[in-house]
């Protein structure tokens, strides 16, 4: 026997054990589920399995990717490049525009997002808000046999496509945007995102399907224009040049990892230290410091809800909203969404969204 110290009862047989998790009692047999995993409590460990889940690619800040299997790397490009794509040469293609956006090398934006279908159907939306379907200029909502394309706040607009892919793309306060495949994606997906396969030392593998030691020689393989120049690699460290953008970056940056903030209530789920670091990286780069640094901390609010931890509050001590915008959980939108409408849930029943 031993002691069962979390619901101070004595001693009990090891199979009678409970088991604790963010604060809660599970008894010997209870479960409890987060996102891709299903965890049971036997004889006081938790016993884990992994879930068939999709994966999330995120390219936030003009230059931070997240590929599938959550290899984090920088890379200021200067051109169109494959986001993502399938192995099948008829499949879906998602194409990146980035672009030089200020006065140094190191200051990129997203300028646009393309899909194209395995219809060969040609989606762009662009960093204004404009989306365009085959080179014509589309009013939203638009509701097509296999992709539907809403825009549920002023913040995002979503492409749900029938195949397993979803785009959400937030085009404020700069562009960003998260692609999301189904597990009937793994293994067939390459570009920027990578491979899918749970694996991220091979994340960098090229077009060629040799696999790089650097985020630059990798990205240069899967420029979408052989005219665009190669992107060397960088070293800078932006808040090292400037005392002012540093001293202004830390004191906003730092509320992520506040153990007594308003995120704290999201770090059992999601370290908050990359996105902090992304945080920094990007006030002290960006010439607009306040947009750049909402975008880095918005990164952090989506994860947190695509993990099921809805954040509230957090922009009356970060970003503050003019109206008439409002930030908005995506995650939770169905492709029947349209203009400002959210859909409903438990939180939202006795409230307006």
């Amino acid at each position: 026997t031993v002691f069962d110290d979390i619901t101070q009862t004595g001693c009990v047989a090891v199979n009678q054990c409970s088991c604790l998790h963010n604060g809660q009692t599970y008894q010997p047999g209870q479960s409890f589920s987060r996102t891709c995993h299903e965890c049971t409590c036997n004889q006081g460990q938790w016993s884990c399995v992994d879930l068939d889940c999709p994966a999330t690619c995120s390219i936030v800040g003009g230059s931070h990717i997240t590929t599938y299997d959550e290899k984090a790397y920088t890379f200021h490009g200067d051109c169109s490049y494959v986001l993502s794509k399938q192995t099948n040469e008829t499949a879906f293609t998602v194409l990146g525009d980035i672009v030089k956006c200020g006065k140094t090398d190191v200051e990129t934006c997203l300028r646009s997002v393309t899909l194209v279908t395995p219809e060969s159907m040609i989606i762009v939306i662009e960093a204004s808000g404009k989306v365009f379907v085959n080179k014509m200029f589309s009013q939203l909502p638009l509701f097509m046999a296999d992709v539907k394309i809403f825009q549920p706040s002023t913040f995002y607009i979503v492409v749900h496509t029938s195949y397993g892919l979803r785009l959400e793309v937030q085009i404020t306060p700069i562009m960003q945007v998260y692609i999301v495949a189904s597990s009937s994606h793994k293994e067939k997906t390459q570009g920027l995102c990578g491979d899918f396969n749970s694996i991220q030392a091979d994340d960098f593998r090229t077009i060629n399907g040799l696999v790089e030691g650097t985020a630059e020689s990798f990205a240069n393989t899967w420029k979408n224009k052989a005219s665009c120049p190669d992107v060397a690699q960088s070293f800078e460290i932006p808040c090292s040049l400037s005392v002012e953008n540093e001293r202004y970056a830390k004191h906003w940056c730092s509320m992520l990892s506040d153990r007594a903030g308003i995120f704290s209530q999201c770090h059992t789920e999601i370290n908050p230290n990359y996105y902090k670091e992304i945080c920094l990286y990007d006030s002290c780069n960006c010439e607009r410091s306040e947009e750049c640094m909402c975008a880095a901390v918005s990164s952090y609010v989506h994860a947190c809800a695509a993990a099921g931890v809805l954040l509230s509050g957090w922009r009356n001590t970060t970003c503050a909203c003019e109206k008439p915008m409002g930030f908005f959980n995506c995650s939770s939108a169905g492709p029947g969404a349209k203009g400002s409408e959210c859909q409903k849930s438990c939180q939202t029943l006795d409230s307006h969204c």
